[in-house]
This record gives C-alpha cells, sequence and structure tokens, in this order.
C-alpha cells in the first residue's frame, strides 16, 4: 500500500493510503494456499458473481503529519482509521 495524495473539493490535498477491499475476503496461510488450485480465485469469483453482486469498497487512511508518505514498507507509527471513501457494486 502505497501513499497519495487526495484533493478535495476545496483544493485541500493531505496524503493517504487506499485499499480495495471486496466482500467476502478470506486471508490464507501458506499451508491452505497450497491446498489450493492454481485457478481458485478465478473459480471462486465466477461462483459468487453467479450468487449475487460483487460489491467492493475503496477505504483511505489519511497520513498525519511526520508520516512517511514516500516509502510504502514503512509502517504508520499509530492505528490509522480507515473511512469508505467509495463503494462500488
Amino acid at each position: 500500500m502505497s501513499a497519495f495524495k487526495f484533493t478535495n473539493a476545496d483544493g485541500v490535498s493531505r496524503f493517504g493510503r487506499y485499499a480495495c477491499c471486496g466482500g467476502g475476503n478470506e486471508y490464507l496461510d501458506e499451508a491452505k494456499a497450497a491446498g489450493q488450485s492454481p485457478s481458485f480465485l478465478f473459480d471462486e469469483i465466477k461462483a459468487r458473481i453467479a450468487k449475487e453482486p460483487v460489491k467492493h469498497r475503496i477505504v483511505v487512511q489519511l497520513a498525519a503529519d511526520g508520516d512517511t508518505v514516500d516509502d510504502a514498507t514503512v509502517r504508520w507509527p499509530r492505528p490509522v482509521p480507515r473511512s469508505i471513501s467509495a463503494r462500488l457494486l
């Protein structure tokens, strides 16, 4: 996740990191991932689309003064609240 400059309608800019989050996310450890077929992500999305619309959220974490915004490998030093900036249906 990298930091990007977000500018609001008033022209005020802040840096933030964003993520696209889909419904039904499941994090797999190495052992569970190794047991899946090479096409399991394609197979899962085909089955999910057949059952219901896929919904995604774009979530933004805004940087505070002093946060590193030019190196995605640096964690921000505190819990950063996330706000939902968009919903894609």
